[in-house]
């Protein structure tokens, strides 16, 4: 494997699990340094034991719970800014009709979402300014660029991540600093667990529609690579957006009808 990461020290929000993980395995594998966030402590430390001794890499565990302003106000300037690369992939997700959910759901969403990305990205250039190179890659969802109903709290974060990353690449197109924005469709992760929505992967239909982890942090790595302003995993769900776009109609009709069936499929 090209260890293009060789001397570089990566950032990873929600590592302890899911995509996370995934992300700070391969770059573990690619040569790079690691300092990893989650609330989750137990896991994280399980996460940054497995990968000191898969790859012998420099791992950096940091509990912090991005819900919290202050927690993430604490992080040391002195971690931020030796990031060469800031990955924010923390996220939370719920289902349900918006009428049924309660405004603490909204509030506590779009903070772990879109808030603490904010906060984060401002921590990361304001330690490591903005004559150094540097990268920061946010993580969207493939719904911050379309509607899906029952989802409106989680939606609602993803298109703000989407806006902000866009924003922020336009401010700062003379830097030395690559912004680039992730897009996935359903991966095989506990979204939504905590507000009552589940998924059974053991069911070889939803393994089917849902990719594995590993896969979006290979499609993440190679668009660092390639320095990559956006990327849609798989690719092939962007004909959803040009859908969406062009026959905005028929995609309401489509949605509504995925959502109901995703909704009656998951809550338990």
């Amino acid at each position: 494997m090209n260890r293009h990461l060789d001397g570089q020290i990566v950032c990873i929000t929600g590592a302890a699990s899911g995509i996370g993980r995934a992300l700070a395995e391969r770059c573990a594998r690619e040569g790079a340094e690691l300092i990893l966030l989650d609330i989750n402590k137990a896991g994280l430390e399980t996460v940054a034991h497995e990968i000191t001794a898969a790859w012998k890499a420099s791992v950096t565990p940091l509990v912090c719970d991005l819900s919290d302003t202050r927690q993430v106000r604490y992080i040391s300037d002195e971690a931020l800014s030796r990031a060469d690369i800031l990955i924010n992939n923390a996220g939370i997700g719920s289902y349900g009709h918006f009428v049924e959910r309660s405004f603490d759901e909204f509030q506590y969403i779009t903070q772990v979402n879109y808030l603490a990305v904010v906060q984060l990205t401002k921590r990361y250039l304001d330690a490591r300014g903005l004559s150094k190179a540097s990268a920061i890659v946010n993580f969207a969802s493939l719904i911050g660029l379309i509607e899906m109903p029952f989802m409106s709290a989680y939606c609602a974060s993803k298109f703000a991540v989407s806006a902000f990353t866009r924003c922020l690449r336009l401010e700062l197109a003379t830097a030395p600093v690559h912004i680039m924005t992730v897009y996935p469709g359903p991966v095989r992760t506990n979204f939504g667990q905590q507000y009552g929505y589940y998924v059974d992967f053991d069911d070889p239909k939803n393994r089917r529609t849902h990719l594995p982890p590993e896969r979006i942090a290979q499609a993440v790595v190679k668009g660092l690579r390639l320095r990559r302003k956006a990327v849609i995993v798989p690719g092939y769900l962007a004909a959803a957006v040009l859908i969406r776009n062009t026959f905005p109609r028929f995609y309401d009709l489509m949605s509504l009808r995925l959502g109901r069936s995703i909704l009656q499929k998951g809550l338990k």
